[in-house]
């Protein structure tokens, strides 16, 4: 929302973690003894099919940024080997949690990235594009974001950029309806009220511009 609103760059969002798939193989694996009980991820061969559709309904970016904390670095590095193989020029670059507390060890374990962002990723987006818009991919970069001097100035996150994907799934109905807080969800944040108390419903993170890289 930020690029589209303040630098009139246009994005689009893919959420590999926004489908539970009941069939018969999430059965097998449920009759294997996984706790997977509101159904499986894709696998990596339906991930590489909808990031391929993706693109062909989108158009090919210039730039494909991926995040997600310590636990997705397994999945990150498959999925990085599938855009080099539709896009093998495309400027690669990943952020989050994971990028953050490996910086630079990153590339070791994932040596198709172009680039590692780590911290904040308000004010150093607009630049990461710039770069992937001229670079010749001739070297790797580091990005360090801050906390942002001004919170207020950015906008609020534009929800409708998940509002289903490019097969027509749901995926907003599906996040305002996962039981993400409630008896049965298995967290550390767990209340004492059923599924069905506590959707429809979504999260705010509160802790932006926390001074604190937590791990």
């Amino acid at each position: 929302t930020n690029l589209r609103d303040n630098h009139g760059v246009d994005a689009t969002i893919i959420d590999l973690n926004a489908y539970r798939i009941k069939d018969k193989l999430w059965q097998k694996r449920i009759e294997a003894g996984e706790k997977i009980p509101w159904g499986r991820h894709k696998t990596f061969g339906e991930a590489k099919e909808l990031i391929q559709k993706h693109f062909e309904v989108n158009g090919e970016p210039c730039l494909v940024g991926l995040s997600g904390k310590i636990t997705t670095l397994h999945w990150q590095k498959e999925v990085t080997k599938i855009i080099r193989e539709l896009l093998p020029d495309v400027f690669l670059v990943s952020g989050g949690g994971l990028a953050t507390e490996l910086g630079a060890r990153l590339f070791k374990f994932i040596p198709e990235l172009d680039a590692v962002a780590c911290g904040e990723g308000d004010d150093i987006i607009a630049r990461i594009v710039q770069d992937a818009r001229e670079t010749n991919r001739c070297r790797r970069f580091i990005y360090e974001g801050s906390r942002p001097k001004n919170l207020d100035a950015l906008p609020f996150a534009d929800l409708e950029l998940l509002r289903s994907d490019v097969f027509g799934n749901p995926l907003l109905e599906w996040y305002l309806n996962a039981p993400a807080w409630s008896k049965q969800a298995s967290n550390s944040s767990a209340i004492p009220w059923n599924d069905e108390d506590v959707i429809p419903k979504t999260t705010s993170v509160s802790s932006r511009g926390c001074p604190f890289r937590c791990k």
